[in-house]
């Protein structure tokens, strides 16, 4: 049975993959953005993607943050 420590981990960990999915979503389903923008755009995913980063990296085991870095890595938006 799960700890509630690991059930807050847990939660922590699906809300970081949610929040940055839908951040993903929604920037990929505006279409075309000026550059200046886009920019900013970016520039909120990668803080985003730090601050997650950041607080997962003491929580959570290091099979889990690595998944949640392949997911990064997989899904970011990038700009071309």
């Amino acid at each position: 049975m799960s700890t509630e420590k690991d059930v807050q981990k847990d939660f922590l960990k699906l809300y970081a993959y949610g929040a940055l999915a839908n951040f993903m979503i929604t920037v990929s389903a505006r279409g075309e953005v000026d550059e200046d923008e886009a920019k900013v755009l970016l520039r909120i995913q990668n803080d985003l993607i730090r601050q997650f980063d950041s607080t997962l990296s003491t929580q959570l085991d290091p099979t889990s943050l690595q998944s949640f870095r392949d997911f990064v890595s997989k899904y970011r938006v990038r700009m071309d």
